[in-house]
């Protein structure tokens, strides 16, 4: 499952990136060819930067050096209080 995630994480940073590219290009924001070539560059970083912080979040839930849950998950007081309890009793 962490393979489709990896995947899917990738392919979105591409066609977000891409997708930007194609609208810059077919509605005139970029014309001409060397225009359309540097903006590419330009889309290019967008997504490797967008693939790394995706990335970077997929690691942060199975890496080694990151706690998903602490251990003892008991609360810190062995007292609980519901809203109906009175604290000053």
């Amino acid at each position: 499952m962490l393979a489709v995630y990896i995947i899917a994480m990738l392919a979105v940073c591409f066609h977000f990136s891409y997708g930007i590219w194609l609208f810059c290009a077919k509605w005139g924001i970029t014309p001409g060819d060397k225009a359309r070539q540097r903006f590419a560059y330009v889309c290019l970083g967008l997504g490797i930067v967008l693939a790394g912080l995706g990335l970077a979040s997929l690691y942060a839930f199975v890496g080694p050096n990151f706690k998903n849950a602490p251990e003892d998950v008991a609360p810190a007081t062995g007292r609980l209080l519901t809203p109906l309890a009175n604290p000053y009793a």
